[in-house]
């Protein structure tokens, strides 16, 4: 039974690990019809070239019919938090009214061996500007009823004066009208995999547990469960 319990142990570490690791790696691409897959939730994004100078309201004109909505403020934070746009000092919140900024900078934080923003940029789609380049798109589904959403935006590599920065990321609070487009902004569309068409997947969980994992923990249980029997006996 020691034993037992010492791979079941095993199998939790392992699993643990593996949902935790690689959440850039998740991301893909689908160059032939600008699809951005997360292959943990099954959560797609369009890419944000596809929509770039649209409003929310021609975006969903155009695709609303193949299933796309607009990414929930919860959608948002997730995809920010999955890429480490915040560089480990917060986590990005799905509070529409907040003002979040992640400015970075070398000599205050390490850059990972493959750099997040650019990654993103490659993914989501990039504009050209005199400091780098950057990605922005409106998003939300605007909870306090003020007929306003909001712009996330990933900046890779510029620099101010003297100084280097990695990155600059922000999400604006809610300001701008879904009925008018922003200049050099995408529109955020998202959907889900699944059969049934819920795009419910995040849900303002930033780490959520696997199967494997659900699956080793209960394996913890029932080998204690055990154990317990055998000393009463």
């Amino acid at each position: 039974m020691k034993r037992s319990i010492q791979l079941a142990l095993s199998a939790f570490l392992l699993t643990t690990s593996s949902a935790q690791a690689g959440l850039i790696s998740d991301y893909s691409l689908n160059e032939a019809t600008n699809i951005v897959t997360d292959s943990t939730t099954g959560l797609e994004w369009l890419r944000w070239t596809e929509t770039h100078s649209m409003s929310i309201d021609d975006a969903l004109d155009i695709y609303g019919a193949q299933g796309w909505e607009v990414a929930t403020n919860e959608q948002a934070a997730n995809l920010f938090n999955d890429f480490d746009l915040a560089y480990g000092e917060f986590l990005w919140d799905a509070d529409e009214e907040t003002a979040q900024v992640a400015d970075v900078y070398s000599g205050v934080a390490v850059e990972l061996p493959v750099d997040r923003e650019l990654r993103f940029i490659e993914l989501f789609g990039h504009y050209e500007h005199s400091d780098g380049t950057w990605a922005s798109a409106l998003f939300g589904t605007d909870k306090n009823n003020n007929g306003l959403v909001n712009l996330m935006s990933v900046n890779n590599g510029y620099a101010i004066s003297d100084t280097e920065f990695f990155g600059f990321n922000f999400m604006d609070p809610d300001l701008f009208s879904g009925s008018e487009p922003m200049g050099g902004a995408g529109v955020a569309l998202v959907r889900s995999l699944e059969a049934d068409g819920d795009n419910n997947n995040n849900d303002g969980d930033f780490i959520s547990v696997s199967e494997p994992v659900t699956g080793a923990l209960l394996g913890l249980a029932l080998a204690g469960m055990g154990a317990r029997r055998l000393r009463r006996k």
